[in-house]
């Protein structure tokens, strides 16, 4: 079993998680994954001061269960837990969410100061122009059909922000970063070049404050 090198951006997480009580909202990601030493949640496990997850996966989270973690099984538009979380972090979920208009809900469940951490792919990540230029589509290379099934979205700095600001929040911090798979070499040099304007690069990293003011252009 490979978990895929997501090392950058795992890095930009475990930053904002360390010392901190977070709820982890779909958290298991495959079950193959769960107890696995990289795996992303045990990754977080092992530097926040504590950790709730939910999944949607009844099996996975009996399992997970089973070997000690404190995972339930819950969507988090009806998860009432007793406590309020410091950070709540969505780990490349919000691009399967078909109501975007639903985290605002979260808003319950984090403390007056507290935040959210979502990752996402970035819509501008120049191996979607590189893919959509030679193929008409956004695939993966090599190209396999259903790498996107079930993502219904796909989201940039931009339509991240007024999703957020829509709903309460504005942005604390914004981070792009890029993990680098085994492939094409030419693939490769071109996402490298243009990794040099962060905006290009292939993660959208957004966290996000309470704020129920108003928004200014600038954050």
């Amino acid at each position: 079993m490979k978990i895929p090198d997501q090392s950058n951006k795992l890095k930009v997480i475990l930053e904002k998680v360390k010392g901190k009580n977070v709820l982890d909202i779909g958290c298991i990601g495959r079950e193959e994954w769960i107890g696995h030493p990289q795996w992303t949640h045990q990754k977080i496990c092992d530097v926040a001061k504590s950790v709730t997850g939910i999944d949607c996966n009844k099996e996975a989270v009996a399992i997970a269960r089973a070997r000690g973690y404190n995972i339930h099984h819950a969507r988090y538009e009806d998860y009432y837990p007793a406590q309020k979380f410091d950070m709540i972090v969505m780990l490349d979920m919000i691009e399967h969410t078909g109501n975007q208009n639903d985290i605002h809900k979260l808003k319950r469940l984090l403390k007056p100061d507290g935040t959210i951490l979502i990752t996402t792919p970035n819509a501008y990540n120049i191996g979607y122009w590189i893919q959509v230029l030679a193929l008409g589509k956004v695939t993966q290379f090599p190209i396999k059909p259903n790498d996107y099934e079930g993502h219904v979205i796909l989201h940039s700095e931009h339509t991240l922000w007024q999703l957020a600001r829509n709903q309460g929040y504005k942005p604390k911090d914004v981070r792009f970063t890029s993990d680098y798979k085994a492939g094409s070499l030419l693939f490769n040099v071109v996402r490298r070049v243009f990794d040099l304007r962060p905006q290009f690069r292939s993660c959208l990293i957004m966290e996000l404050m309470q704020w129920d003011k108003g928004f200014a252009h600038n954050y």
